[in-house]
C-alpha cells in the first residue's frame, strides 16, 4: 500500500449546504431541479394526451390491436403454467 498523495483534503470535498444557503446557489440548483422535474411530466402530459385521444380511434385500435395481444396475452396465466421445462 501507497501513502495518498493528496495535499489538502479539504479542497476537494464539495462546499456545504451551509455555505451553498450562504451564497444563494442552493436554492438556485433546487429550481433547478424542480423545474427539470416539471419539463418532464410536461412532456410526459404532451405526448401522453394526444395518444390516448388517437387510441380511441377504431382504425387506431384495430392497428395497435395484434401488438398489444402479442405483448400482452389474456391468458398468461395459463401459458406459464403449461410452459415446458
Amino acid at each position: 500500500w501507497t501513502q495518498c498523495s493528496c495535499t489538502d483534503a479539504s479542497s476537494s470535498r464539495a462546499p456545504s449546504a451551509r455555505h451553498r444557503y450562504a451564497d444563494g446557489s442552493l436554492f438556485a440548483d433546487i429550481k433547478v431541479s424542480i423545474g427539470r422535474v416539471l419539463g418532464g411530466f410536461g412532456l410526459a402530459v404532451l405526448m401522453a394526451v394526444p395518444q390516448n385521444r388517437s387510441a380511441q380511434l377504431p382504425s387506431v385500435q384495430a392497428f395497435f390491436r395484434p401488438l398489444m395481444e402479442f405483448a400482452f396475452p389474456r391468458y398468461l396465466p395459463v401459458a406459464v403454467a403449461f410452459k415446458s421445462p
